[in-house]
């Protein structure tokens, strides 16, 4: 699966679960995307409580995979979009784990690219899962889209 999605049926909200799970040690959480509902006067009408619905990896395993995807954006192919020319992170502070994933086709061509990850590593508080098409002339990556996502929920 780490080299393509073509022939799975994948959602970014499933994206965003898979990682979550990871970073909730391998407990697969209930899916939510609404975190709370406030009426126009500021009273909560609902607050979602995060639940685990079932633990589906071994601590281990997803302690592993969540290393892997924290060195991902560190060292790897989500380095560029996390940390500038100079090596300095854009979210300064916040450890970030996540996988990229590029697919294209070609009648008509696009470009997919994908990002899932968590972050704070050490104390996660959100998943997110962004998916970009582009056209031949390439706007931004989805690794793009996630940083400033994290950025906007992180970095207040």
């Amino acid at each position: 699966m780490a080299a393509g999605f073509w022939h799975s049926q994948l959602s970014p909200l499933h994206g965003a679960l898979l990682a979550s799970t990871i970073a909730n040690d391998g407990g697969m959480p209930y899916a939510a995307i609404v975190d709370r509902i406030e009426s126009p006067s500021g009273q909560t009408l609902y607050q979602h409580s995060p639940r685990t619905f079932r633990q589906v990896l071994p601590r281990q395993t997803a302690r592993q995979a969540g290393a892997m995807m924290t060195r991902t954006v560190t060292h790897g192919t989500a380095k560029k979009a996390f940390r500038d020319a100079k090596g300095r992170p854009f979210l300064p502070g916040i450890a970030v784990a996540g996988k990229t994933g590029t697919l294209s086709r070609s009648n008509p061509y696009r470009r997919y690219t994908w990002w899932v990850g968590y972050a704070p590593v050490d104390d996660p508080k959100i998943a997110v899962a962004s998916l970009v098409v582009n056209e031949p002339k390439w706007r931004i990556k989805a690794s793009y889209v996630a940083r400033e996502a994290l950025r906007k929920y992180l970095v207040r």
